[in-house]
């Protein structure tokens, strides 16, 4: 038998019954004890910002960072609100930086534990600043001074 509650899915196999009654009561109180003690956790999901990363000599100043792909973890109900995710992430990255190029982390834990590591990527192109560009932007630093 199998089923789903909750983004969780469950199979139960159980075998050896002497009737199809018995196999399906056993069956459903094995998917009961199932969805009653255990959940599914999202970490992350794909896409999401962490933040924005500084660009070193970019057309841009800045880049995001985004989960690269979908966390999920099976825990037990007692663990459910002890997921925490912990960005890492650069301070800076030198230009270009291509579109989910690696950028940085995202580690995963449960209880101090660490579960999983997420690539954190960029989530847009970001070119090398162009010299004319770069005299532009010093020459209104120093007009301002």
């Amino acid at each position: 038998a199998s089923a789903t509650r909750d983004n969780l899915s469950l199979i139960a196999v159980v075998l050896g019954s002497p009737t199809s009654q018995i196999r399906f009561n056993n069956a459903s109180k094995l998917l009961d004890y199932g969805f009653a003690n255990y959940a599914v956790v999202q970490g992350t999901k794909k896409g999401e910002s962490f933040g924005n990363v500084d660009v070193s000599k970019g057309a841009q100043d800045n880049v995001e960072a985004v989960a690269q792909e979908d966390f999920q973890r099976l825990v037990t109900k007692d663990k459910k609100g002890a997921l925490e995710v912990k960005p890492q992430l650069p301070n800076q990255v030198i230009a270009p930086v291509n579109k989910g190029d690696k950028i940085g982390e995202l580690h995963i834990y449960i209880e101090d534990e660490k579960v999983g590591t997420v690539n954190l990527i960029a989530k847009d192109k970001v070119d090398r600043i162009k010299p004319w560009a770069m005299f532009m932007v010093m020459l209104k630093m120093w007009t301002m001074s």
